[in-house]
């Protein structure tokens, strides 16, 4: 909801200025179009914040056209914040491996509760310190 406001607000040429868009475990929401045209006016101040396996931040699939928008900060399975630029999609995928092998004996429910606004607000204070 937060990202399709500011979309609304950009495009829509209201007076409310865009300062910054954070969300939390947000899914992706629009088509490559909406991608593209949305990062252009608003990808430096848009933050899509992604806590390790969030499989919230993993739907809709891509290959049924849906992609993210802004910068992605990434908390990893150590609650270590990292943006954009310092970790590959291959790195996430061998941090997300290492998660899984470390819960191997866990309930498979990682994906879920890697969810939880909780957690997201958790890890946000301890990368503030």
């Amino acid at each position: 909801m937060a990202t399709l406001a500011a979309a609304t607000f950009e495009f829509q040429g209201t007076r409310i200025p865009v300062s910054g868009v954070y969300t939390f475990g947000q899914p992706r929401i629009a088509n490559k179009k909406f991608t593209k045209k949305y990062n252009a006016k608003l990808k430096k101040r848009t933050f899509r914040c992604v806590n390790d396996d969030d499989v919230v931040t993993r739907l809709p699939p891509q290959a049924f056209g849906y992609s993210h928008v802004g910068k992605l900060l990434y908390f990893d399975n150590k609650g270590k914040l990292r943006r954009d630029n310092q970790l590959s999609w291959w790195g996430k995928f061998w941090d997300r491996l290492e998660d899984k092998f470390e819960d191997v004996f866990d309930l498979p429910l990682d994906e879920l509760t890697d969810h939880s606004m909780d957690r997201y607000q958790k890890l946000a204070q301890k990368a503030r310190k």
